[in-house]
């Protein structure tokens, strides 16, 4: 993502969370204290504004079909959670045969990434 504050450029780089059969791109962004651009998608960002993006960069996939049946194990902390989340969601959707295990890291459960999402899914959180 590009933003320009007070004529200087800030580049951020945000992952998509959204699953494959979601229906819409999402990308999570954690408020960062003292965040200039953190704070101004969560605080001034609004539907219909136009945001500067550029492609995807990364190559963390995966594979997906329907007639795979197959345990994918998934390890991630903090906010490294986001492409996980698209990942997971994706195979689960997608696969019906397939089943995922995720092990999470977090600081504390405040600070918990998708902690109500991970909940109301019937994950169990400890």
């Amino acid at each position: 993502m590009r933003a320009v504050f007070d004529g200087a450029q800030a580049l951020r780089v945000y992952s998509i969370c959204s699953g494959i059969v979601d229906g819409k791109l999402r990308i999570a962004v954690k408020q960062q204290p003292g965040g200039k651009v953190s704070t101004w998608i969560n605080t001034r960002l609004r539907a219909g504004d136009q945001v500067e993006v550029s492609g995807p960069r990364g190559r963390f996939t995966t594979d997906l079909d329907p007639s795979r049946s197959r345990h994918v194990l998934a390890v991630a902390a903090g906010s490294g959670i986001t492409p996980v989340m698209s990942i997971v969601k994706s195979v689960l959707a997608v696969e019906p045969h397939s089943r995922c295990t995720l092990f999470y890291g977090s600081r504390d459960s405040a600070s918990t990434i998708f902690r109500s999402q991970l909940a109301t899914s019937g994950v169990h959180l400890r």
